[in-house]
């Protein structure tokens, strides 16, 4: 009996204490990138290959997981608009996440969490944006 009340007191601590384990997403750094707007940008070009994995909204920042092969070049990887919201409630704007190997063919495999400052895409008179991002056809909803 001693044996079996000493087990659901383990038990129950352990259960008590696995709740601490979630999903770690990490916090944005102080300032993170500022998003690239060009009127005349088309939002279907990408650039250079790229994975997309978990995209998250911290706040005001766009989280986004991405892989890549390389590793002797640097790369540059923009978020894109051409600044142009819909006449929708709530407006909707087209985001495209471009990389830039700089001809970069080595095949290392990059693993990154980019920050996006999504603060510039706010729209006066209304809390929140629809953002449609072309790289994977998804709509985010930005709230502010």
């Amino acid at each position: 009996m001693k044996v079996n009340c000493f087990f659901l007191l383990c038990l129950s601590f352990l259960y008590g204490c696995s709740n601490n384990f979630t999903k770690s997403v990490g916090v944005p750094p102080e300032a993170g990138r500022e998003i690239v707007v060009e009127p005349t940008e088309n939002l279907q070009r990408f650039g250079d290959r790229l994975s997309i994995g978990y995209i998250e909204i911290l706040g005001d920042y766009l989280a986004v997981d991405v892989s890549y092969s390389g590793g002797c070049e640097e790369h540059q990887i923009d978020l894109v608009t051409d600044g142009k919201f819909t006449a929708t409630y709530p407006p909707e704007i087209e985001l495209a996440i471009v990389h830039n190997a700089n001809q970069d063919y080595c095949r290392s495999m990059i693993d990154e969490k980019l920050y996006f400052n999504l603060e510039s895409i706010r729209y006066n008179g209304t809390t929140r944006v629809l953002m449609r991002l072309n790289n994977n056809n998804r709509t985010y909803e930005y709230n502010y």
